[in-house]
């Protein structure tokens, strides 16, 4: 959660509004982790955590889908076959 110092949190006990997925709370742990270490060595905490939806649908082929989706933007969905 914003707004509280040295509290950091990952995976399912985040509190989102939106699909989680096991990839997202391996990335949520990468920037806990770095902004720890930035803590640890007397520096502000600067890593941001971008929540992204990415999802394969895999036909065995060429009609295989790719799906990327940045959750907090209004950017437009990725798709790729």
């Amino acid at each position: 959660m914003r707004g509280i110092e040295q509290v950091y949190a990952v995976g399912d006990c985040v509190a989102f509004s939106v699909p989680k997925m096991g990839y997202m709370a391996v990335r949520q742990a990468v920037v806990a982790a770095e902004n720890i270490i930035a803590e640890l060595h007397g520096e502000e905490p600067a890593k941001e955590y971008e929540h992204e939806m990415k999802l394969v649908i895999d036909e065995g082929g060429s009609d295989s889908i790719y799906l990327r989706k940045e959750i907090w933007f209004d950017d437009e969905i990725l798709v790729r076959q």
